[in-house]
């Protein structure tokens, strides 16, 4: 589980990089993983995200919350988001990839196990 202090810090770190950024492109269960839960059907996520702005990020709890335009990206327990400005960095497995106009992006890799907590 995300430590409350651990949340605090992610959320203060996606602010310091990734708010005002617009999404390009957004890849989810590129690498299935037995223990990564999605809210929703993740190949709609594309679809869903694309062309919106990150907003805030905050912690709630032992999760994260970003704005993503009207829609929220919830971090759960097990996801480790890491921020990349070269996009030759990515690694070849992940479970929720977001690319910004601005050629970086957002990678969520699930260790044991973990969840997106919902994107509405």
């Amino acid at each position: 589980m995300l430590e409350i202090p651990e949340s605090y810090v992610i959320a203060n770190q996606l602010n310091n990089t990734i708010r005002g950024k617009k999404i390009k492109y957004v890849l989810a269960n590129q690498s299935p993983h037995k223990f990564a839960w999605y809210h929703r059907n993740p190949d709609d996520y594309d679809e869903l995200l694309s062309g919106k702005t990150i907003g805030s990020s905050r912690p709630v709890s032992g999760m994260i919350e970003i704005e993503a335009g009207d829609c929220r990206i919830v971090l759960m327990e097990g996801v480790s988001p890491r921020y990349y400005e070269d996009l030759m960095k990515v690694p070849k497995k992940h479970q929720l990839y977001i690319e910004f106009t601005d050629d970086t992006a957002l990678v969520c890799t699930v260790q044991m196990y973990g969840g997106d907590g919902g994107i509405s």
